[in-house]
């Protein structure tokens, strides 16, 4: 996360699409079920037919400290209502 924030990847768009494309295709894919609901909801359902059961986390990113942290669980428990 903290070299995707750099300033090199910032200015250099090509070492950044060349980062976020090796990233989507290993880790991001493996791992995540996609970027939104609908998206997350075709995976899930893709694992059940299957026959296996899917976990599935909501993550608040890009706190790094507690009043970031406080900040994004009351957005959360908002976006809940």
């Amino acid at each position: 996360a903290w070299m995707l924030r750099s300033e090199l990847m910032q200015t250099n768009k090509p070492l950044r699409n060349i980062a976020m494309a090796t990233t989507r295709a290993t880790f991001f894919d493996h791992f995540c079920a996609g970027e939104d609901a609908i998206t997350a909801g075709k995976s899930i359902a893709g694992l059940n037919e299957a026959g296996l059961r899917g976990m599935l986390v909501y993550g608040v990113e890009d706190a790094y400290d507690n009043a970031g942290c406080d900040r994004n669980l009351k957005e959360e428990r908002c976006n809940l209502l």
